[in-house]
């Protein structure tokens, strides 16, 4: 998972920075397709590397192909380009929700749409159901638990979770994987 810290303010003894506000950042949530090595979940294209950890559901290490049609869990950035930069994959034992996160390549306001992933994987999103939703535009990284298949997604829940994903991919270097 990711853990973003809010500051709030400085230690007047020491001059370190004190935390205020913790946020656990849960990532995608969904059914993996793995074709040619590639690995897409819930529609949303996933990228991964040699430092990325793929679990099976006992908590061994396994590779990509075993995950074939397994529920799973993946934790790590939304990218720019639309696509989900694995650090860690988890099989699950039970299926779960659905949770879609990344950077939103356009939004129809009237139509109440949004799509994620990329413009080879494109995965749209109705919305119709939850309103105005308060930062919602191009390029905004957003958390949505949704209902339906690939296709026929409808958001029940949609958190925006930065108004642009260089909130994500400029402080990459930053972030510190925990296996």
């Amino acid at each position: 998972m990711t853990v973003e810290i809010e500051q709030n303010g400085i230690d007047s003894t020491t001059q370190r920075p004190i935390a205020g506000k913790i946020h656990v950042r849960g990532g995608i949530k969904g059914i993996a397709s793995v074709s040619n090595g590639a690995l897409s979940v819930s529609g949303l294209p996933v990228t991964t590397d040699a430092d990325t950890l793929v679990l099976a559901i006992d908590g061994t290490v396994t590779t990509l192909d075993k995950l074939q049609s397994a529920t799973v869990e993946v934790y790590g950035l939304p990218q720019a380009d639309g696509s989900y930069q694995a650090t860690r994959i988890e099989a699950k034992a039970q299926a779960g929700s659905t949770r879609l996160v990344g950077t939103v390549a356009s939004v129809n306001s009237m139509g109440a749409t949004l799509v994620l992933g990329t413009s080879a994987q494109p995965v749209t999103v109705s919305y119709a159901g939850l309103g105005a939703v308060q930062g919602l535009v191009a390029g905004a990284v957003v958390s949505i638990e949704v209902s339906g298949a690939p296709g026929s997604y409808s958001a029940t829940r949609l958190r925006v979770r930065s108004t642009t994903a260089q909130t994500y991919t400029s402080e990459v270097g930053k972030y510190i994987v925990c296996a």
